[in-house]
């Protein structure tokens, strides 16, 4: 799992009030990131 499909979960989530990166991703690593994004179970805190 990628640290990228991580921060995808983590954020949807609205854990994070932002979310900066530096790292430029190609568009195929964006979606492979966000198709693995799906399959994290996150929760926030207090829900």
């Amino acid at each position: 799992m990628s640290m990228a499909a991580v921060a995808l979960a983590i954020s949807g989530g609205g854990a994070l009030s932002s979310l900066e990166t530096t790292v430029l991703m190609s568009v195929e690593d964006t979606l492979e990131a966000l198709r693995q994004a799906e399959q994290i179970k996150y929760r926030p805190p207090g829900t």
